[in-house]
C-alpha cells in the first residue's frame, strides 16, 4: 500500500497558493445583517419613551391688544356689539382697514361657531387678508383629555 504524501506549506510554491478570498459567506453575512436592521429599526423609532407636553390654555401675552370676532351660524359677525353681514356692511372692511393702520397691530381672534358654514368664515378670512390684517388666530374650546 502506498501512501500519499501531503506536501508542507514550506514545499509549496507561491504561484500554487490560492490568491483570493471567498466572499461569499461575507456576502450572507452582510444581508442577514441588513434584513434584520430593516426589521429593527422601524420598531425601535416607534417605541422611543419620550415626556409629551401637556396642553396648558393660558394666556400668553396679556399685553397685546386684541379685537374678539363672534362669527354666528347664521352667518353674522358681531365685533363689540356691533353686528354685520360681510357681504353687505362695507363699515368692517373700514374698521379693519383702520385696525391694520395700528403699530402694533392688535391680534383678531374669531370665535367661530361649530356649525357655520365656511363660505362665510372664508369671506371673512378674505376680507382680514385684503385689509393687512397679519394676526388672526381661532379661539376654541379647551379639550376634556389631559
Amino acid at each position: 500500500m502506498r501512501q500519499i504524501r501531503r506536501p508542507s506549506l514550506r514545499e509549496i510554491s507561491s504561484s500554487d497558493l490560492l490568491n483570493e478570498i471567498n466572499t461569499t459567506p461575507l456576502v450572507d453575512v452582510m444581508l442577514v445583517l441588513l434584513i434584520i436592521f430593516l426589521i429593527t429599526i422601524p420598531v425601535v423609532g416607534s417605541s422611543i419613551d419620550v415626556n409629551l407636553p401637556a396642553e396648558n390654555n393660558t394666556f400668553r401675552n396679556l399685553e397685546t391688544d386684541s379685537v374678539v370676532i363672534t362669527a354666528l351660524s347664521s352667518g353674522v359677525f358681531v365685533v363689540g356689539e356691533t353686528s354685520f353681514n360681510t357681504n353687505t356692511d362695507n363699515f368692517l372692511q373700514d374698521y379693519f382697514r383702520e385696525l391694520a393702520l395700528i403699530k402694533p397691530q392688535p391680534e383678531v381672534h374669531i370665535r367661530a361657531d361649530k356649525d357655520m358654514l365656511f363660505e362665510s368664515l372664508g369671506q371673512l378670512l378674505k376680507l382680514l387678508q385684503v385689509s393687512g390684517i397679519k394676526k388672526v388666530a381661532f379661539l376654541t374650546e379647551p379639550s376634556k383629555e389631559l
